[in-house]
Formats: structure tokens, C-alpha cells, sequence
């Protein structure tokens, strides 16, 4: 909820009134259409047509539908209420052929009717609503926004409060504290000065400042809680930015234990029992059909790296998996024996005289990779997931970036989010990790299978 006034004009309540009397006008005007035999005949009775109406209501209510974003957002909208109203109405077949053994064709048209009766209204009834709202909101509901202390987190928000919150605020400018850099910053970043940390309460009163956004990086404790102490004299709502928050941030939830603000952070996704099981059954299955698939893939490419470099077709090398435990990738060699013999560990890159070959196609196409369907197959290693580093170098990332270990909370990947954005080998570890935290705090089998989709047209940086 982005507008704090909210005992002036709930929107979010007025929504779910417009949605109840939507649905109970369509459930209306398909049984009044159908009784003037304008549609094919009724063959849903009162209790069941009442049922989709709260089973609809009862899926819109779940859904992400009544947040500010879904509801400005047109395309997410409909989107939304075609999915809760389409889950309703098989919701009640499902419920008439299992518990009451009434299915016919007649029952399955009039849900029909009902769903796309019901999406036409809600649709339209929620546009007209959206325009009223926003008219309203911006009589009653105006921010006038200031923020205190300057950080890379803060500027974040504030670019994001500017696209959530459109045109219902007024950016007034920030309050300078002791770091002169962050000052000089902030200005740089087009945003004004309203003065020192001293002018708070008087530049509070002068601006009519109703919200004020606090960056804990960028000031002392006892700066923090003097605003925090000024805002709640002059009924200015706060939002503070609290250290460390950028990792799992999606996850964070406040909670009050005997009165004093808790953040934890909630269970991933991937973390449940039932998700770890169906993500592992994907993985068995794409690791059979992979090596089936790629068998003679296997045979030939060993055969071409045979007689250009006689040894071993297959490279095995020590990786680090979940938890930091080790195991052994097996790849396709594409390199000569004695590649890192002078050198030591290091990464490919563009161009490597090191490579074969026939172990410069197989590297820009990925099939050096297909060996490692067999890994999956074991267990140690999942269809998507963060990359898989060498001990070598996770040693020394693990000291110099931040945060680096979290990407071992979850097996790696074949393939991964980071990897099809072009974030592989010796590119910007901070934004490849940046990309592995986003997939693991949003995991889903849909994202999984989004991720599969673009490896075969997106995958970058392979040397």
C-alpha cells in the first residue's frame, strides 16, 4: 500500500466491493439471457451458479489482484482475472462431477458464459473504477516524499516509488548527512538539498513532507532515531532502509516479538519438500531424454577429439555444489592435455590458443557440456542452477565478494538464469551473482522451464 491515507479512501476495500457486485451482476445477466432464450438453455441450478461466484471470489481474493502494481498494470490484470475466473469455473465442474454427479454439456456452456460474462464486466467495471480512483487519490492521497542520507539502496527506491506510484507524488529532496560524497552524489543524481539533518522539523513544517525514506547506511543510530522521533511529532509516515538488505530481499517479513521489530527472512521456495521432489523428477527425466539424445552427439565429437589430440575424450575437474561440497563434472575435453600445465587454473577467454579444434566449436556451441547430463543423473548437479565454480577460485571469491556463498545454497546448474544473460566465465562476478539470488529468492518450474527455452538461443561467452 503506497498511499498512507487510507482512512481518508481505501481503494483496495472499494476494489473487492466492485468485484463482488461484478460477479453478482453476471452471474445475473447470464441467467436473465438464458430465461429470454437469448443464450442455449439453463442447466445450472441457483446453489451451484451462486458456488462459482464465491469460488471466483475466493480465487480473485488469492491472487496478486489487489496490489498497486496489478491494478494499475492493464496486461496484468486481465491476465490475472482470466486465470481466477477460468480456475473457478473448472473448480465447479470438478465439483459436480465428483461430488454430485451432475455433468453435461449444458451445465459446461453456462460456466462458460459465466466466466466470460464475468471477465467482460470485472474488466470493465475495474477500468471505470481505476479512473475514479486515480482521480481521487490524487485530491486525498498525494505524497510529498523526502529521504534522508543518500546510497545506491536508496536511489533504487526512489526510482522505483517514482514508476509505482506514477503521478501521485511530489519528490521534494533529501536532508544532507555526514558524508559529504553521498551529498555531492545525490546532487549529481538531480535531486535537491532541503539542508542539514538540523533543518528536519523545520523543513518538515515549511513542505508539508507526509513521507520520509531513511537510509540507515548513510546516517548514525542516534540521527535516525531523532527523525524517526520528528516524523511521529508532525504524523509524518517513515520507511527505513535497514543494512543488508539487499540480499534475499524478496524474503524479508517484520514481525514483533514482545514489542520489538524482528526481520526474517522466509523459507525459498525450492526449500519445500513437495518442490525439491518435482524439481528433482525434472531433472531425472531431462538427464535420461539428454543423454539419449546426445549419445551419438558424444560418440562423434570423442572421435574428432581422439585423433586431433590423442588421450582422454572426456575432461573431468573438481566443482563445488550445494553446500559447498565437492564433486566431478564431466565434460568433453576441448582443450590440450597439458593446458593449465604452465598456467595453473584459470578461465577461458575469447580466442584461448589453449583450445582444439574441434574444442572451439564444441565450447561456442555448449556440447561440451552434454557429458554432464550423467552428473544430473547422479544427483549432484540440477537441469537449471547457478554455474558450478572451481575450488580455486570460490576460495578467493568467497573473501572478496560479498554474499558470494548463497549461490550454494541450491544444487548447480547445467544451465542457469545468470548463464542465459550472458553472465559466464570471465565476466562481472557482482552481477553474475546478482542473477543467481534473483533465480534462487523466485525459483518456480515455470521459471526453470523459461530458463531452458533461452539456453538454446541466449547462451553467451562460451570461449
Amino acid at each position: 500500500m503506497y498511499f498512507d491515507k487510507k482512512s481518508q479512501f481505501d481503494w483496495a476495500f472499494g476494489l473487492g466491493c466492485c468485484d463482488a457486485l461484478s460477479l453478482l451482476l453476471s452471474l445475473g445477466l447470464v441467467r436473465w439471457l438464458q430465461a429470454a432464450s437469448f443464450l442455449p438453455g439453463m442447466a445450472l441450478g441457483p446453489r451451484a451458479s451462486l458456488l462459482f461466484v464465491l469460488v471466483a471470489a475466493w480465487m480473485l481474493r488469492n491472487s496478486n489482484l489487489y496490489t498497486w502494481q496489478a491494478f494499475t498494470r492493464k496486461r496484468a490484470t486481465l491476465l490475472g482475472l482470466c486465470r481466477a475466473l477460468v480456475l473457478a469455473a473448472a473448480a465447479v465442474a470438478g465439483i459436480r462431477l465428483f461430488f454430485f454427479r451432475g455433468h453435461d454439456r449444458e451445465a459446461a456452456l453456462t460456466l462458460e458464459w459465466l466466466a466470460l460474462f464475468s471477465l467482460a464486466i470485472l474488466g470493465g467495471v475495474r477500468w471505470l473504477y481505476r479512473q475514479l480512483t486515480t482521480r481521487c487519490l490524487r485530491l486525498v492521497a498525494m505524497q510529498r516524499v523526502a529521504f534522508a542520507g543518500w546510497s545506491p539502496h536508496l536511489r533504487k527506491v526512489i526510482e522505483a516509488y517514482r514508476g509505482e506510484m506514477g503521478s501521485f507524488h511530489v519528490l521534494l529532496g533529501f536532508f544532507r548527512g555526514r558524508d559529504a560524497a553521498a551529498h555531492d552524489e545525490a546532487v549529481a543524481a538531480g535531486y535537491a538539498c532541503l539542508g542539514t539533518l538540523e533543518l528536519v522539523e523545520t523543513m518538515i513544517e515549511r513542505e508539508k513532507v507526509t513521507l520520509m525514506l531513511i537510509d540507515k547506511q548513510g546516517l548514525k543510530t542516534e540521527d535516525v532515531m531523532q527523525i524517526v522521533e520528528i516524523c511521529s511529532r508532525h504524523f509524518v509516515n517513515v520507511r527505513i532502509i535497514p543494512q543488508g538488505y539487499a540480499v534475499l530481499a524478496t524474503k524479508f517479513t517484520v514481525r514483533a516479538v514482545a514489542g520489538v521489530p524482528v526481520i526474517n527472512i522466509r523459507g525459498l521456495a525450492f526449500e519445500h519438500l513437495q518442490n525439491r521432489l518435482l524439481k528433482r523428477l525434472v531433472d531425472l527425466v531431462g538427464a535420461v531424454v539428454g543423454l539419449l539424445l546426445f549419445a551419438p552427439v558424444i560418440a562423434v565429437a570423442g572421435l574428432l577429439i581422439y585423433r586431433e589430440s590423442p588421450g582422454p575424450i572426456f575432461y573431468r575437474q573438481v566443482r563445488l555444489g550445494l553446500r559447498e561440497e565437492p564433486f566431478r563434472i564431466v565434460k568433453l575435453r576441448s582443450m590440450r592435455l597439458d593446458a593449465e600445465q604452465s598456467s595453473g587454473a584459470t578461465w577461458a577467454v575469447e580466442g584461448d590458443p589453449r583450445r582444439l579444434r574441434i574444442g572451439a566449436f564444441l565450447r561456442r556451441t555448449n556440447l561440451d557440456e552434454v557429458p554432464q547430463f550423467w552428473t544430473i543423473l547422479m544427483g549432484e548437479m540440477s537441469l537449471v542452477g547457478p554455474r558450478p565454480e572451481r575450488p580455486e577460485f570460490t576460495s578467493h571469491f568467497r573473501e572478496n565478494v560479498p554474499h558470494y556463498n548463497l549461490r550454494h545454497i541450491c544444487r548447480p546448474g547445467l544451465t542457469g538464469w545468470a548463464a542465459v544473460n550472458g553472465f559466464r566465465g570471465n565476466t562481472s562476478l557482482p552481477e553474475r551473482l546478482r542473477y543467481d539470488i534473483y533465480y534462487i529468492e523466485n525459483w518456480s518450474l515455470l521459471f526453470d522451464f523459461k530458463i531452458l527455452f533461452l539456453t538454446l538461443f541466449r547462451l553467451k561467452n562460451a570461449y
